[in-house]
């Protein structure tokens, strides 16, 4: 059996580590997350952390991956490269700006439309 070694960082404030491949691990005891990462209306993977005074907060997963491993200057927005939501590993992550995730989106045919749009109420049959 091959075993490959994750980097991984811990998440500032919070009790738990992050690796590259957008895992997320509980630090005190080692144990993954499970469960912990429903898709929002838009189709992006989210986890609910608490905050070591108890809290709990949302965050978006790519968003996490990228704060932690990049040395880039963050720019407005985290562009998923293969245009898959829920491959939220680091090589697969970089910053853009709006324009830039818009631009990479109309290229490679991403935008939803009809039905398939998160705010969508009509099927296109009822449209039609």
């Amino acid at each position: 059996m091959e075993f490959k070694y994750i980097d991984c960082i811990d998440i500032e404030k919070y009790r738990y580590i992050i690796t590259t491949h957008g895992q997320i691990f509980i630090a005190h005891n080692g144990c993954l997350l499970k469960g912990n990462n429903p898709k929002n209306e838009k189709g992006y993977v989210r986890v609910t952390l608490k905050t070591q005074c108890g809290s709990f907060k949302k965050f978006p997963l790519h968003v996490l991956v990228m704060r932690s491993f990049s040395n880039e200057e963050p720019k407005a927005e985290v562009n998923h490269i293969d245009g898959n939501k829920l491959h939220c590993e680091y090589s697969n992550l970089e910053y853009a700006t709006r324009l830039e995730n818009a631009h990479h989106a109309a290229i490679h045919n991403l935008y939803k439309s009809g039905e398939d749009h998160y705010r969508s109420i009509l099927s296109n049959d009822q449209v039609h």
